[in-house]
């Protein structure tokens, strides 16, 4: 293992992935979760060259969208602007919180500000309790 793979799993998974996700810019012509995410993994495989970053990890019931040497999870969330969807956001933030892993949540596209104002408060309730596991960004 490399010593910069070293250094991102035990010193700050979760401060070092936010701060690449925040420096990622979204193609303008993004029309879904799955474009998002093709170009956050090409994004982050040039960023991290030798890193192990997993697309759709699957643990328990659940699959993240991207994983990065194991140690933080990434889900992207495309128009999140209906009830059902926050919904069902909710139950998978549940399930994310029983992992043993930092979460970035990246909300991209339109997103409805009330469900914004909810999916925080809920990041806030459920992750950060003890020291902070969850980071919010937001992404045009």
């Amino acid at each position: 293992m490399t010593l910069a793979r070293l250094w991102f799993r035990s010193w700050d998974p979760l401060g070092a992935a936010s701060a690449l996700v925040a420096q990622w810019q979204p193609p303008p012509d993004s029309d879904s979760e799955q474009a998002l995410e093709d170009s956050l993994y090409q994004f982050l495989q040039t960023r991290l060259p030798g890193f192990r970053i997993t697309r759709q990890y699957a643990h328990d019931r659940l699959k993240a969208d991207i994983v990065i040497e194991q140690a933080v999870a990434i889900e992207l969330k495309y128009d999140l602007d209906h009830k059902s969807e926050y919904q069902r956001l909710i139950g998978q933030l549940e399930d994310y919180a029983q992992w043993n892993m930092p979460l970035v949540l990246v909300l991209a596209g339109r997103t409805d500000p009330d469900i914004e104002h909810r999916v925080r408060e809920h990041l806030e309730r459920r992750f950060d309790s003890l020291y902070p596991r969850a980071r919010l960004i937001m992404r045009p």
